[in-house]
């Protein structure tokens, strides 16, 4: 190497060093650069993210390396599932024993991606001309680049473009020995840090090594297949080690079309701009694609210089005519089958058997980032070809900067704000009481009966059992093997039906409304309690010798409260026990005079009275939503899925309904009833209230099981 080069080089180093530091103290700011700063991470898939690393830190090492049991118990799969990007997890857990106990290793990769992001602005820019002032100003807009600053304390595996840049420079390169072993590192590397991202990064490798296949007349294919059979391969391993096989059933169950790129998306900023280019026409956060005002005066240029440099870029269609193939795919594969311009949407039908391929990828709307980045370069390209001047190249380069940053600031300043000064935890400081520091120094697990994927304040024991190192069932993975959680679910019911306990794991049970059976344990040993609003029951908790018997004020005298609506139960606010039988589709807060339905659908759980009698009648005092334009409220009652009929309500209150229990009904243990609506309306409509467009129907006073 020349000294010139060898001075460029690390001048190139060191201003990336320098820019990718400022850019994160900027975008970010530095509190997250402390690595036992968590609090921005206490929410949202950010909280997923840090607790998988949390627990799998303190896991011994398995085969696959990048099983974590621990986060899931008998529904667990791998790091790679709770998206907390393997690369450095594996590293980092390598130093596991000198870490301090609260560690996170996200705020350093947030400061590598953006390094990594400007670094390979330049490398491609660089492809394009020598002057070292435009290539440092134009690699600055890769960096602001709001697609991928909008995935900075929302999902920061997503945030790794700069692998995306790494594969689209590997493409327009045009000689590079080294480029087989570079594409190896490449993908390698994105397998390791998140699906998506290895997908684009695999989406660019694809076209490259065709485009190398039949760069000349005669085709290339033996001497390519060691590359193309030494990659496949090593994903393979990599892959495996990684633990990508260990949860496959639900990857592809839903969601292709739903997460899909908006055609006007890369003009609407959704908070990202002190400009509106579109109407505010949907706000799904997957549809996000805003590309910045810097980026848009960059393709406007580059549309306008496109015609006098055609025979330029026929050139560059037929010398890479796999890759511009592959931009069209992405962009189809984006768009998806719904079709949409705004609120527009035109729905092709797919046959049914595309689902479980198609929804591997299914945020598709993310496989526009390769297109954005490669559109953004041959602008960038035709701009610098067709101006011969260096300093009007660079005057337009820093008027498209100042553009790009001025205009994003709303959004990256409310994203350094956020992480600065984050909110409190989600799921609050539920956790008071002393007994559960009692209980994590007596059991090695906590349970959630039942099982469910990121279930309500999942992340409550998540964090409980990452602050005591415990394993836990109360999870939020990316993708999760249904038929374990089944099966799971199936163990777990046994378990609590039989009063066959695990004595080193402690169990939180959901309401007996929403299991709708009984708890059998032993009374004599085991504690069943309810403690900060949780019902627990500790194994074998009264003989331990060294566990606290001051709960015992906590513990529940009977599981299921027998004759409960046997005394009038009341609804409103002040109402001691109406969230023991309300179920699905009733709000969480109720009103002086009782609580409104709130879904189309309602469940109320009853137990039974015992012992059973052979004649009961169910009265309800119900509120109907009804005006002079909307006379009468019409739905449906079932009890146990028994229907009960039809009924219609034409008075605002006071309406008094008795239905008679059949005999059959009586003998079962819960009393489920069903409400369906059929016409709600919203006080707005009705003239009542001018702000209140809730869609309503019956509203609940009280009920009350009468023996007759």
């Amino acid at each position: 190497m020349d000294q010139s080069r060898f001075v460029g080089s690390k001048l190139n180093l060191f201003v990336t060093l320098l820019i990718g530091l400022l850019a994160s103290l900027l975008i970010a700011g530095p509190k997250i650069l402390n690595p036992t700063y968590v609090d921005w991470l206490m929410g949202g898939d950010p909280l997923q993210h840090y607790l998988g690393w949390a627990i799998f830190r303190e896991t011994d090492w398995l085969f696959p390396i990048g099983l974590n049991p621990q986060y899931g118990l008998d529904i667990s799969s791998s790091i790679v599932y709770s998206d907390s990007i393997p690369l450095f997890a594996f590293f980092f857990k390598l130093f596991e024993s000198i870490l301090p106990k609260q560690f996170q290793y996200f705020g350093f990769w947030i400061l590598f991606c953006l390094t990594l992001q400007y670094w390979f602005g330049l490398k491609i820019v660089g492809l394009f001309t020598k002057n070292q002032l435009a290539i440092y100003i134009a690699a600055g807009i890769f960096l602001f680049s709001p697609l991928m600053m909008w995935r900075i304390g929302q999902h920061e595996a997503l945030a790794a473009h700069f692998l995306i840049l790494a594969a689209l420079y590997l493409n327009i390169k045009k000689s590079n020995s080294h480029i087989s072993f570079q594409w190896v590192v490449l993908l390698s590397t994105a397998i390791l840090v998140h699906f998506y991202i290895f997908a684009m990064a695999f989406a660019f490798w694809l076209p490259s090594f065709m485009d190398r296949v039949f760069q000349s007349d005669k085709p290339q294919f033996l001497r390519r297949i060691p590359e193309f059979l030494i990659i496949l391969l090593l994903l393979g391993l990599i892959s495996w080690q990684a633990g990508y096989f260990v949860s496959t059933s639900s990857a592809s169950d839903w969601g292709y079309g739903q997460f899909r790129f908006n055609l006007l998306s890369p003009l609407y900023p959704m908070g990202w701009s002190k400009f509106h280019l579109v109407p505010a026409v949907f706000q799904d956060f997957e549809s996000f694609n805003y590309v910045g005002l810097g980026s848009i005066f960059i393709f406007t240029l580059g549309v306008i210089f496109s015609w006098r440099s055609r025979s330029l870029i026929i050139k560059f269609l037929r010398e890479h005519r796999f890759f511009v193939l592959s931009l069209v795919l992405l962009l189809i594969y984006s768009v998806s089958n719904r079709i949409s311009f705004g609120e527009f949407t035109y729905y092709i039908q797919l046959p049914n058997s595309w689902g479980q391929y198609l929804n591997i990828l299914r945020h598709s709307n993310r496989m526009f980032w390769p297109i954005f980045y490669a559109l953004l370069a041959g602008s960038i390209f035709l701009i610098i070809h067709n101006i011969k001047s260096k300093t009007i190249v660079a005057m337009i380069f820093t008027t498209a900067l100042f553009l790009q940053v001025s205009d994003t600031s709303p959004g990256w300043m409310w994203l350094r704000n956020s992480l600065m000064f984050p909110n409190p935890p989600e799921y609050g400081m539920p956790l008071q009481n002393q007994f559960w520091g009692e209980a994590a120094k007596r059991y090695k697990k906590v349970i959630r009966v039942p099982i469910e994927n990121k279930s309500s304040l999942w992340g409550v024991f998540a964090d409980y059992a990452a602050k005591y190192s415990l394993g836990t069932n109360s999870v939020y993975l990316a993708r999760v093997n249904k038929e374990k959680v089944e099966d799971a679910n199936k163990a777990l019911l046994e378990t609590i039906t039989t009063g066959k306990f695990d004595e080193d794991a402690i169990y939180i049970i959901d309401d007996w409304k929403n299991l709708q059976l009984d708890i059998r344990y032993n009374k004599k040993t085991d504690l069943l309690a309810r403690i900060d609003g949780f019902n627990v029951i500790a194994p074998n908790w009264k003989n331990c010798k060294d566990c606290s018997s001051e709960f015992g004020n906590l513990e529940l005298s009977e599981w299921i409260p027998s004759n409960l609506a046997l005394d009038t139960l009341f609804f409103n606010r002040n109402s001691p026990v109406r969230g023991l039988v309300l179920a699905a589709g009733w709000p969480s807060s109720a009103e002086d005079w009782g609580i409104w339905a709130s879904a189309n659908l309602s469940t109320l759980v009853i137990p039974m009275p015992k012992p059973s009698t052979k004649s009961l009648t169910l009265k309800l005092n119900l509120r109907a939503l009804v005006g002079p334009s909307h006379p009468t409220q019409d739905f449906k009652i079932s009890l146990n899925g028994t229907k009960m009929g039809e009924f219609k309500l034409t008075n605002f209150d006071d309406n008094v309904l008795s239905i008679r229990i059949p005999e059959q009904l009586q003998k079962k243990q819960f009393l489920v009833i069903n409400f369906e609506f059929l016409n709600p309306i919203s006080p707005k409509e009705l003239g009542i209230s001018p702000d209140d467009t809730r869609p309503l129907s019956v509203g609940l006073r009280s009920l009350k099981l009468e023996i007759n």
